[in-house]
């Protein structure tokens, strides 16, 4: 059995949930002050770790590690978790565009963290 090269492998605070990630506008639907906060965070966080890294070219997989915050408000659904991430690595230029990931592995871990968190590795196909 070989193992996995993972080309990314970062900690993120935990995303918002969907509920406060878009909102009708006139008539139409935009990302929240929230959601621009998050992908703002997020790209920061992958710039620090990679500098300005060149997106990744070709399917990639994801496996990616959720511990919800202590604050039983705040938990939500795994897939309301993993699509705000989503977004906010390719607005990271992680990859070109979400449909490149091809593969999924999600599991919110049972153990909790004061704000929540998100464990990210990313892999080429």
């Amino acid at each position: 059995m070989t193992q996995t090269q993972f080309a990314v492998e970062l900690n993120f605070p935990s995303p918002p949930t969907m509920n406060t990630y878009l909102r009708m506008q006139r008539g139409r639907m935009v990302k929240t002050s929230t959601a621009r906060l998050y992908q703002e965070t997020v790209g920061v966080l992958v710039w620090e770790k990679y500098g300005h890294p060149k997106p990744l070219a070709g399917d990639v997989s994801l496996e990616l590690e959720f511990f919800q915050p202590r604050d039983k408000r705040r938990h939500c659904d795994i897939d309301n978790l993993f699509k705000v991430l989503i977004d906010a690595l390719t607005d990271a230029r992680l990859w070109h565009d979400d449909k490149q990931v091809k593969h999924i592995e999600a599991t919110i871990n049972p153990n909790t963290t004061e704000d929540g968190l998100a464990k990210v590795r990313v892999a080429g196909l």
